[in-house]
């Protein structure tokens, strides 16, 4: 259950969080909403929840770790419906290329009953791959080392070759997309 959210909260944000009725129904349970945040239990595929969100004074999607359970075409079409009903919003997500996926997923995909990930969203090339609209700017980070100096002294070695393989070998990005 993310917390993205309250982390980022500079004390003047409206944070809501969507996920599906069960997962609500225990995020309530376990962490209580703070002031000035709310929980709505619905399928973000369904975009009955955006007339419950206010984006006029600007809006912050987070969708972490959501998107690799979508097919490629269900994140398409639902970004161009959030760039649409949100102008001037901004999504952040993160990535993964296919072999990334692959490795990542089988063992969830298996549980779930899927048995090939072709078709489900991964990113090898953020800029040339997400280029759904002339109205929405697409900028890309790694993963691990994009947002967080690993050449540190109090980093260890492996630390480090791990963050490498992740973002390079795994495709593994942060990607944000301005509309």
């Amino acid at each position: 259950m993310d917390q993205t959210g309250l982390a980022c909260d500079n004390g003047t944000c409206h944070i809501v969080n969507i996920d599906f009725p069960d997962i609500i129904k225990i995020r309530n349970l376990w962490m209580p909403v703070h002031e000035r945040e709310e929980n709505i239990a619905a399928d973000i595929r369904n975009d009955s929840w955006m007339d419950q969100i206010d984006g006029s004074r600007g809006i912050i999607l987070f969708a972490s770790g959501v998107f690799h359970y979508f097919k490629t075409e269900e994140v398409k079409a639902l970004v161009l419906r959030l760039s649409q009903h949100y102008p001037n919003g901004c999504l952040i997500f993160d990535t993964i290329g296919k072999a990334g996926l692959r490795l990542m997923m089988s063992k969830i995909l298996k549980n779930m009953g899927i048995q090939d990930v072709k078709g489900y969203f991964c990113v090898s090339d953020p800029l040339k791959e997400l280029n759904w609209s002339d109205t929405i700017n697409v900028s890309s980070k790694g993963y691990m080392l994009g947002y967080y100096d690993m050449k540190s002294p109090g980093i260890h070695p492996s630390h480090r070759l791990l963050a490498r393989l992740g973002d390079r070998m795994m495709k593994m990005s942060i990607i944000k997309m301005e509309f």
